[in-house]
């Protein structure tokens, strides 16, 4: 904000002392200055809430904002490398407008755990009728990835599951090791 700004905000009596070499003069340019830094970042804020250009610590409260505060912590504790949790952090908030009114299906779960994962691969399936059937449950079932990614799927689908909803956690190239949730 300049001096002519500031002055245009102040009554007529005011602007009229508003003189060259006038001590009114000095304090509407301290006000512009103390203004400045303050213009700078509302000027931009843009920057500063957009998942692409934000800072890496501002994530966090973003992914807040957008209710993926929980999910955002569980990718935070299991993925250790700084530039590849700042990535899936930044695309979680990039993918919030497409995953947040799906949240709840099985479709909405799926997508959920791919982004905080990283697993493009990764299926949900449910029970089949028959022998061994169990309503309400679903497989996950996942690739062998080149990282350990068990603890963060179990704690993702724990997260946003429906609450009547049960899960086990099945890697395809090793089906016989898989682990149940409730």
């Amino acid at each position: 904000m300049t001096r002519h700004e500031i002055a245009a905000l102040l009554p007529e009596i005011l602007r009229e002392a508003d003189r060259p070499a006038s001590p009114f003069r000095a304090l509407l340019e301290a006000m512009a200055g103390l203004a400045d830094p303050v213009d700078r970042e509302i000027d931009g804020l843009d920057a500063q809430i957009d998942p692409r250009r934000c800072r890496d610590r501002m994530l966090g409260m973003l992914l807040g904002w957008l209710d993926l505060g929980p999910v955002a912590g569980a990718v935070a504790r299991h993925v250790r490398d700084p530039a590849l949790r700042d990535a899936r952090l930044r695309r979680l908030a990039l993918a919030a407008p497409a995953l947040l009114p799906r949240r709840g299906t099985q479709a909405g779960l799926r997508d959920m755990l791919a982004v905080a994962s990283g697993l493009e691969a990764l299926r949900l399936r449910e029970s089949l009728p028959g022998p061994g059937f169990r309503p309400f449950h679903v497989v996950i079932e996942y690739p062998r990835p080149p990282r350990p990614v068990r603890a963060l799927i179990r704690d993702v689908a724990e997260l946003e599951k429906p609450v009547f909803v049960s899960f086990e956690i099945v890697e395809l190239s090793a089906p016989e090791d898989s682990e149940e949730g409730a």
